[in-house]
Formats: structure tokens, sequence, C-alpha cells
């Protein structure tokens, strides 16, 4: 998958909210013998109740959390090298149609990072070394991040933020920016009951646009907003 095939991605799905690599790719290098770290991230269990509904806010709860899982899938692609294209010291280098991909692990204390780099032409923009995307999670695999950017675009075209606490709640936090803008937050509890809010990026800021919380059964509520904070309708499932 290209760079721009991967913002296009992006952009037609609505900016994704939630591993798998393209072994397509041409290593460059002879095969490591060191499996490198991998970046993953837990996909919480709904209650059975909601992932049976009909009823289309708790399907709307569902969808959120798989499409952040193919998010997921797509984005860290590019953090999982083909097999032979490792020099055996973290560092990666591969083809994918013209442009070259580096890729760069460290590890620091209890933190794994990535970087990953472009040179090369996708036929709509050209790369020397350009960073496309760096991550980072630590050692426990409790907390992870990813930052995505665009060519053309300043500061970065989306986020992501995970972290599993202590009681084991697994929160989300996804943000796409730019005319398709939008914000997934999420939070979901050892015992399956936790809450969802979606935000639409206006005027440079995000704005609620919905939310849903439900209990470890699967019964739930919901409300829509108005672009000033009033709820303009709600019900329950």
């Amino acid at each position: 998958m290209t760079l721009k095939r991967l913002f296009v991605f992006l952009m037609i799905t609505g900016a994704i909210f939630w591993s798998c690599s393209d072994d397509s790719g041409n290593g460059t290098g002879p095969s490591s013998t060191e499996e490198p770290p991998e970046l993953n991230v837990e996909f919480p269990t709904l209650p059975e109740k909601m992932q049976q509904s009909n009823d289309p806010h708790a399907q709307q709860v569902k969808t959120y959390l798989m499409i952040a899982n193919n998010m997921s899938n797509t984005y860290l692609a590019y953090v999982i090298p083909p097999a032979n294209a490792g020099n055996g010291d973290m560092n990666y280098t591969w083809t994918d149609g013209e442009v070259t991909v580096h890729l760069d692990i460290s590890e620091s204390g209890n933190t794994i990072e990535w970087k990953v780099r472009f040179s090369g032409s996708d036929g709509e923009h050209t790369y020397d070394n350009w960073l496309a995307m760096e991550a980072q999670r630590n050692k426990a695999g409790t907390q992870s991040s990813f930052v995505i950017y665009e060519k053309g675009i300043e500061g970065p075209a989306a986020t992501f933020d995970y972290n599993k606490d202590d009681a084991d709640t697994q929160s989300y936090d996804f943000k796409a920016y730019g005319s398709t803008g939008i914000r997934l937050l999420a939070a979901v509890n050892a015992d399956s009951s936790g809450w969802a809010e979606q935000y639409e990026y206006m005027d440079n800021q995000f704005v609620l646009n919905e939310k849903y919380e439900w209990d470890a059964q699967g019964n739930g509520e919901w409300w829509n907003y108005n672009t000033d904070g009033s709820v303009s309708a709600s019900g329950t499932w």
C-alpha cells in the first residue's frame, strides 16, 4: 500500500477510530535473526447483548470500535517489516512500489519507539527521508500511541492514544484533522461496560456530536448534540 493509498483509505472511511503486514514489499537487507517488537493494541469486548442488538445506536458503538480495529491494521502495517528487510539492528528497509520505506526501532528504558520514513515517489508526492509515522509504547503493552503525517499538511494528519489502567479499563482516543476531521473517544471497563463519544472537527476544534454509555449487561443510553453543546435527541436501548 503506497502512502497515497494509505491516506485515501483514511479519508474515505471518515477518519477511522479503531496486525497485518504487506509481504509484497521487497526487503533490501538480509533476514534478521531477531523478531522486531510489535506495536499492538488490545481490542475490547462489548457485552453480548450489544453485539447481537439491532438497535442502530448500539450498532454504531460496535461499528466505531470495529473501524478502529481496521484502522490499526492499516497503519500498523508500516511498523511490521517484511521478513527479508532487517539488518539485525532493528533498522529495516523495503520498497513499496516506487517508495522506499525506512523503519527504525529503538528502545529507551521502558519505552519502545518506531519511526517510519519514505524516500522516492508515489506518483503524487516526492519524498526525501520524509517522516510519515512515529509511534511508541511501553514494554508492558498498557500504553501506546502513534502519529500519522500527510505530505503538504502542516502538523499531524491523525493521532491515536491507547491506555490500559490498573483496573483494566481500556481507553482509546483517535483524532483525524482536516475537512473530514473527526475524533472518536471511548473507554471500556473490565466488565465490558463503557462509554464512547464522537466529535466533528469544526472551526479548528472538535465539537461533540454523539455520546453513548452502556452497562455490563449491554443496556445503553445515547445523546445527540447540537453544535452549541445542547442535546438535540436522546434515548435508550
